[in-house]
């Protein structure tokens, strides 16, 4: 049987790696260029759907890899991360293959990965060229060593294979993308144009459709054997860094292969701020703090006092979130005695400000500290009550200390400032 009676239809074949490789057709038509029959394989494979049983395997996978909490007993030691590929990447554009311009597919699947090798490798570079001290140089450094390994032993860090993420990658299921390069002077490049190799405004541009990757990578970390505390850590960050600054893959020169590599509990705490100015009840309290009680183990001490300060203070543009009900502030630190071990925080170490009360005109409010400057805190009154911070008059200034209580009269007074005084004992 003919290859040309078994082409299957575009909308038949779930399988990009068998479009690339199997069914692709390359043989012009009169008047068509060889290049432009490529771009337009390469546009098919980049629509091909996501194919049926990948979603299964992957949350399968990703399943196995759950982080074990940190008091686990006998639990291997795995840390999993979400890669984001800011623009493209291109990991595997020397494999051979009938498209000439290859990427690594994974097999059975035919969707994009990054292999364990490839994020190895931009580990150890990034470590050699990056980290600081001698220990980290190739060759010569222990702690290189160590975490990378050599020839004599292998490294203390299995980097497994990166998967595609399902649904992160808006119009393209798979993963794929389309993209061309074009030599402006290709006579130049073999030294042919005129006068012995010459770039000339004149030469014939030649365009190189090949295809990348785009979306968000499952990253997981192991340690294989015993090895010195927190280096599973350090081999995390140095991996996000080379992410970041270095690039994996293909063509990281001209920016392909970077992105941001954050893990669950990185991402939680940014959106934090977000989802807690959301919250209007304690039911949706309740929700938000257990998904932070799954990631507080892997939150260092620093983050989680940003995230205290964040639930004290502001949610979202900074806004109060307990303002129109200070009982869920108290519905917190109640219930959450893990996330408030100290209980409640005076004004001075950031305690969520009183509501504004106008009583002959007189608000209550606090003496805060801004750029080393000393100012009050107070509620305004009207239709759209909001948060503000004043500077203080001169005669206002004596014998006034960060954190006390005091009250500001909404009125101005004839030189145009509002007065202000200290509540009574």
């Amino acid at each position: 049987m003919r290859r040309d009676q078994v082409q299957p239809n575009a909308e038949e074949i779930s399988h990009p790696g068998l479009l690339l490789d199997r069914f692709a057709e390359w043989k012009p038509d009169k008047g068509s260029e060889p290049a432009t029959l490529k771009a337009e394989t390469f546009a098919q494979a980049s629509k091909v759907a996501l194919p049926q049983g990948y979603l299964q395997a992957f949350e399968q996978r990703k399943n196995g890899f759950e982080t074990p909490p940190e008091d686990a007993q006998d639990a291997p030691q795995i840390l999993t991360a979400t890669f984001t590929v800011r623009g493209r990447m291109v990991v595997g554009l020397g494999l051979k293959g009938v498209v000439e311009a290859g990427m690594l597919l994974q097999h059975t699947w035919g969707v994009p990965m990054i292999s364990g090798s490839a994020l190895k490798g931009l580990a150890a570079s990034t470590a050699h060229l990056l980290a600081e001290g001698e220990d980290w140089r190739k060759t010569t450094g222990a702690q290189h060593e160590t975490l990378f390994g050599s020839v004599k032993k292998s490294g203390a860090i299995l980097f497994h294979d990166a998967w595609f993420i399902p649904s992160s990658a808006p119009g393209a299921p798979c993963g794929i993308a389309p993209d061309i390069m074009t030599v402006h002077h290709p006579k130049y490049y073999q030294g042919k144009g005129p006068g012995e190799g010459m770039s000339m405004d004149m030469d014939s541009p030649t365009p190189i459709p090949f295809i990348t990757a785009t979306g968000k990578f499952l990253v997981v970390l192991e340690v294989t054997s015993r090895a010195p505390k927190g280096l599973l850590h350090d081999a995390y960050a140095i991996l996000q860094k080379g992410f970041s600054d270095l690039g994996i893959g293909a063509k990281t020169s001209s920016g392909y292969g970077r992105g941001i590599l954050l893990t669950e509990a990185e991402q939680f705490i940014g959106s934090f701020p977000d989802h807690l100015g959301e919250k209007t009840t304690s039911r949706a309290i309740d929700s938000l703090m257990e998904e932070l009680r799954r990631h507080w183990n892997h939150i260092g001490d620093n983050d989680k006092e940003h995230l205290r300060e964040q639930a004290r203070h502001r949610g979202t543009g900074g806004r109060y979130p307990f303002g129109r009900n200070p009982r869920l502030l108290e519905h917190l630190q109640r219930e959450y005695k893990w996330f408030f071990p100290n209980g409640p925080q005076n004004n001075a170490q950031g305690q969520e400000p009183r509501r504004a009360e106008h009583q002959d005109n007189w608000l209550k409010a606090s003496i805060v500290k801004k750029k080393k400057k000393l100012c009050v805190r107070y509620k305004s009154q009207g239709k759209n009550p909001d948060e503000r911070i004043a500077n203080f008059t001169p005669n206002f200034e004596n014998n006034l200390e960060e954190g006390m209580e005091v009250e500001i009269n909404s009125k101005k007074n004839d030189a145009g400032k509002k007065p202000m005084r200290k509540l009574p004992d």
